[in-house]
């Protein structure tokens, strides 16, 4: 194996070890703690055997397996900044909801 695939082994059991305990201390959700474990058992998957990505790139009807992999990268990224978001501007109007809630007390 190559120094690199073995640091990517250790990163990803790092991270779904960290995954497990966090699920453990109740700090992520059933959907959550599946969702991260999914991502880093495909990522370990890649890195024992990086021919893998090739293969589901040339039945997708793209080049490289490493074109997929920033594909998929890419799209997760913009969906978990959209999420971000909308979580954001959520707690923007609760903050809003509850300033104006307090003022109102205040002045009467």
């Amino acid at each position: 194996m190559i120094f690199a695939q073995i640091i990517l082994i250790l990163v990803f059991i790092f991270l779904i070890l960290k995954t497990y305990f966090k699920r453990q201390r109740k700090e992520l959700s059933g959907f959550e703690t599946s969702g991260w474990l999914l991502l880093w058992l495909a990522g370990l998957m890649l890195a024992i055997k990086p021919d893998t990505a090739s293969y589901f790139a040339k039945i997708l009807g793209i080049g490289r397996g490493i074109d997929l992999a920033i594909y998929i990268a890419l799209i997760s990224l913009f969906y978990l900044q959209f999420r971000l978001m909308v979580k954001v501007e959520k707690i923007n109007r609760e903050i809003t909801k509850i300033t104006r809630e307090k003022t109102l007390e205040e002045n009467k």
